[in-house]
């Protein structure tokens, strides 16, 4: 037993059975984990693995979670308690919050889609809403504190004012027009 211990503290760096240095494993050396070595870890040469098969699910559990490469930019940063943030090209873009989450930069997307219990967009700019296609041509604009327009094939075509409406153009009725004060300009 004597000769077993002294062999081993040849190979490895132990003081007390605890390792006290480095432990190196070649490529396609395998660190297996579990009954059924359900958790592998190893390097082919060129790739790096965390291999997970077993039946549950791989936890990786800390106080803040980092995921970036190794010159220091990040991916994703994770806080305990707090928000998890998505990077592009090592700057922030999509934070979680306590209500949502906020964006930095564009949304693109190929649909919009609320819950049905929301029946309103918020915008907290101080300048104009715009509704336009992705290739520029303008469908509505809202303005703070001002007028609504609506467009046709990039035109305006309908305005409020604070006297009412102006539209450009024909205005068609399918049924009766009710109304005392009605006057072509």
């Amino acid at each position: 037993s004597s000769t077993l211990t002294s062999s081993i503290a040849t190979k490895l760096p132990l003081a007390g059975g605890t390792l006290t240095g480095h432990l190196n494993l070649g490529d396609n050396v395998i660190a297996k984990f579990g009954l059924d070595a359900d958790l592998k870890i190893y390097h082919d040469g060129s790739n790096s693995y965390i291999n997970d098969t077993g039946t549950g699910s791989l936890y990786i559990k800390a106080t803040d979670l980092i995921l970036g490469d190794s010159a220091g930019e990040q991916y994703v940063v994770a806080y305990s308690g707090g928000s998890v943030n998505l990077y592009y090209d090592n700057t922030a873009k999509i934070a979680t919050t306590s209500t949502g989450i906020d964006v930095t930069g564009t949304v693109q997307a190929t649909a919009l889609s609320a819950a049905s219990t929301y029946s309103s967009i918020i915008y907290g700019g101080s300048s104009a809403l715009q509704l336009k296609s992705n290739t520029g041509e303008m469908f509505a604009e809202f303005n703070n504190n001002g007028n609504a327009e609506l467009y046709h094939d990039n035109v305006k075509k309908f305005e409020t004012t604070s006297t009412g409406v102006d539209v450009t153009g024909n205005i068609g009725v399918s049924g009766t027009v009710d109304g005392i004060d009605i006057a072509a300009r």
